[in-house]
């Protein structure tokens, strides 16, 4: 029988083992973020939580939006569930200098302040370790997203530029059809469709090109000079047609590329800043009421 009790017990404790979850439910610290990051968090894996309901909305847009922000205490400590009940908590981490005079990063300032909104079952403990530990994880996955999205950038990029001038449409999407199997093969996903949406817009435009080339040549035979014209127009048109031709949609694709891998940087920037700071300075997190003025 003792047995069996010491078994049972063992067993019991390696389910808690292994059930147990690392802090409370949807990662604490990065409720932290996704206000001092803003649209791009959520292109950035494992950096913003699931923000489901309006409460989550709510508690995601008090937190702060740039290093040194307190964060909107008030809009946060007043969020509630349905029956009223508080369901958020406020945290602010606190940076300031070392004994000892050690110098700070530049980007961190003498002294500074993060205030950010949680759920409620988030303390200050957690908080601390998002900060030390977490922190330098989600700042390596901003930095190599914004380095991905430089990369297909670039593919595009050298796509268009690459493509050969005066050509047939035909030698057009042989070239972009190359460069979609290159983007694959380097794994990039985005600028491989990209690529491989202008090459059959390309393609169309090789029989379409064709077909009215035949019929200006046939329009002029018959010395049908305006319709000849008209046809000329038409074929020429192909190329960037109205509504946004295959290379209308190429060059939108690489302004897109272009914005996102801009505020990519910009969030790898922040993370930057606020991971030196969290390694040069000494700070400390506090949930709930704040005894200093905000």
């Amino acid at each position: 029988q003792s047995h069996a009790s010491l078994f049972y017990m063992l067993l019991h404790l390696l389910t808690v083992a292994f059930t147990a979850q690392d802090g409370p439910p949807n990662d604490c610290f990065s409720w932290c973020l996704p206000s001092l990051l803003g649209p791009t968090a959520s292109a950035i894996p494992g950096v913003a939580p699931p923000a489901s309901d309006e409460a989550a909305k709510r508690i995601l847009g008090a937190s702060a939006k740039s290093i040194g922000d307190v964060g909107e205490y008030l809009d946060c400590v007043r969020i509630t569930n349905g029956t009223h009940e508080p369901i958020a908590a406020y945290a602010l981490a606190r940076f300031s200098l070392p004994l000892g005079g050690a110098t700070a990063s530049p980007t961190a300032g003498a002294s500074q302040h993060y205030g950010c909104c949680v759920p409620k079952a988030c303390g200050a403990e957690e908080l601390e370790r998002g900060f030390r530990v977490t922190l330098p994880s989600k700042l390596k996955s901003a930095t190599e997203t914004a380095a991905k999205t430089g990369a297909a950038l670039d593919a595009i990029a050298a796509a268009i530029d690459g493509l050969p001038r005066n050509s047939s449409f035909s030698a057009a999407a042989a070239a972009l059809r190359r460069d979609a199997a290159t983007a694959n093969q380097s794994h990039m996903p985005r600028a491989a469709a990209a690529l491989s949406a202008a090459a059959q817009g390309a393609e169309q435009a090789a029989h379409a090109d064709t077909a009215l080339r035949a019929a200006a040549a046939a329009a002029a035979a018959q010395n049908k000079t305006a319709a000849a014209a008209a046809l000329r127009a038409a074929d020429e048109l192909l190329r960037r047609g109205p509504g946004g031709g295959w290379m209308n949609a190429l060059e939108k694709e690489r302004e897109k590329l272009e914005a996102q891998a801009a505020a990519l940087n910009a969030s790898a920037a922040a993370l930057a800043a606020l991971s030196s700071a969290v390694r040069a300075m000494q700070f400390d997190v506090t949930v709930g009421s704040q005894r200093a003025g905000l």
